[in-house]
């Protein structure tokens, strides 16, 4: 029924054996394939092996890319495990670091009108907290803390090997240094105290043409060349004193403008030009630049006033945005305090009670740091006596009253605290003008006695500080 005649049919069949095409239904792909292959057998074998190698190909690469996917997750996930672990081991050590040697420092008093280094007492600023989170609990400085802290070094110097050009483990090690430096000086140990200063200045030199973060490197430099001036302040050596912390200065000044930094870079500046007070004059660099008004707007020689009006003014706008940070606080109350030791003017007299009235907030909000006793005590000791024969017999009516509240601070301190030098010195010269008030009055019962408790405990602190 399908083919007209028997010719039709044998073509049919004929195709079909041939594996052509036939005309009765449509041929599917396989079909055609497969009658291809019959037609040309040695292609069809060469495709067939070319085929089977094209997939064996794709199959390989398809499982390498997995693998090496699956590798490359193993290696992220690693990584990022051990920059965690170095992470919570940096947080670790600096929080270690921040309650043995929070960011303050021991630094010089005040100079007398003659230029004569004020013998009131030895003084110590503070630095905000490295992070609003944390709230430092300042222990008792000792060789065992100062020990302790130089083996925890060791760990921030393997980190800072191992992360190559981690830039911040690096400063976290530099800083490390210069921490270390400055519980070393609280503890009298000068020669010490500079070359751990001098190790964290190499450090930071060398950070400072890569480091991102200027601010930060520019910061740590300053500190670290205030501690190297608070030494030679110490060792009395002025121009060795002034020329640090002029540089601690140019470190800060080259971060950019005063306005534009962060508050600790800020801080720092006041801080600066607080210790720059305490020396003849300063010159400052020349920052017209800056809004109308700032104490930083000229290249001429600023006076020791100058310098504490231009840092007061820095912390008052520190303190009003910055309520928090107890620290702005102090240093502001600091430079309120008088810069000598002859008669204060009203004006001088409103800021020591403005000074006082701080501190004394401070040491009731948070008693356990002791910097804020230490500078209570030598606020309300700050009255001239006339202890030396170039200064003028000036102690104000209440001078014996504020001077035994000073004593009392002191006294706790000195116990409580045997091992930092400071505490003893000033107890033995509150002391000494608590007797000299006494002898100047006649009463030399009185004074002789006290003269005689400052005296042992000068001798005691010089025989156990040599420094």
């Amino acid at each position: 029924r399908r083919y007209t005649d028997a010719a039709a049919l044998g073509e049919y069949l004929q195709r079909f054996f041939d594996g052509r095409p036939i005309r009765a239904r449509h041929v599917t792909w396989a079909e055609r394939s497969v009658r291809w292959c019959r037609r040309n057998p040695a292609l069809a074998s060469v495709s067939a092996i070319a085929a089977m190698l094209l997939v064996a190909i794709v199959m390989t690469a398809l499982a390498g890319h997995l693998r090496t996917r699956k590798a490359y997750q193993e290696a992220t996930v690693a990584l990022l495990r051990a920059e965690a672990t170095s992470r919570i081991a940096l947080e670790a050590l600096d929080d270690i670091f921040l309650q043995l040697s929070p960011d303050r420092f021991w630094i010089q008093s005040g100079i007398d009108a003659r230029g004569e280094a004020c013998v009131c007492l030895g003084l110590r600023s503070g630095g905000a907290l490295a992070s609003g989170e944390r709230t430092a609990m300042q222990l008792h400085a000792s060789e065992e803390t100062a020990a302790l802290m130089k083996g925890l070094l060791v760990c921030y110097d393997r980190l800072a090997e191992q992360g190559g050009d981690n830039h911040q483990v690096q400063l976290q090690s530099a800083t490390a240094c210069r921490r270390i430096g400055d519980i070393r000086q609280l503890l009298g140990q000068l020669a010490e105290a500079e070359r751990e200063y001098g190790r964290a200045i190499e450090k930071l030199t060398a950070l400072q043409g890569v480091q991102e973060d200027v601010p930060l490197v520019a910061l740590e430099l300053a500190r670290t060349f205030n501690g190297l001036g608070n030494i030679e302040s110490t060792r009395v050596d002025s121009g060795a004193a002034y020329a640090a912390h002029c540089r601690a200065l140019a470190a800060i000044q080259k971060a950019g403008r005063v306005t534009d930094l962060p508050p600790e870079c800020r801080y720092e500046t006041a801080r600066t030009l607080y210790f720059l007070a305490n020396k003849a004059t300063v010159e400052l660099a020349n920052r017209r630049g800056e809004e109308s008004g700032s104490p930083l707007v000229s290249g001429r020689p600023y006076s020791s006033r100058q310098c504490r009006q231009a840092a007061t003014s820095i912390l008052e706008d520190l303190v009003c945005e910055n309520r928090n940070v107890p620290d702005y606080q102090f240093l502001l109350a600091l430079c309120l305090r008088p810069t000598g030791t002859d008669a204060m003017s009203r004006a001088d007299a409103a800021d020591r009670r403005r000074a006082v009235a701080i501190l004394e907030e401070l040491k009731q909000t948070h008693p356990n740091v002791l910097d804020y006793r230490y500078e209570l005590a030598a606020t309300y000791a700050w009255v001239g006596v006339g202890f030396f024969p170039w200064q003028r017999p000036v102690a104000e009516p209440d001078a014996e009253s504020s001077l035994g509240m000073a004593l009392a601070e002191s006294r706790w301190l000195m116990e409580q605290n045997p091992s930092i030098p400071q505490y003893a010195c000033s107890t033995a010269l509150i002391l000494a003008k608590l007797a000299e008030i006494r002898a100047r009055a006649g009463e030399y019962e009185e004074a002789e006695p006290l003269f005689r408790e400052a005296l042992g405990i000068q001798e005691a602190a010089i025989a156990r500080f040599p420094e």
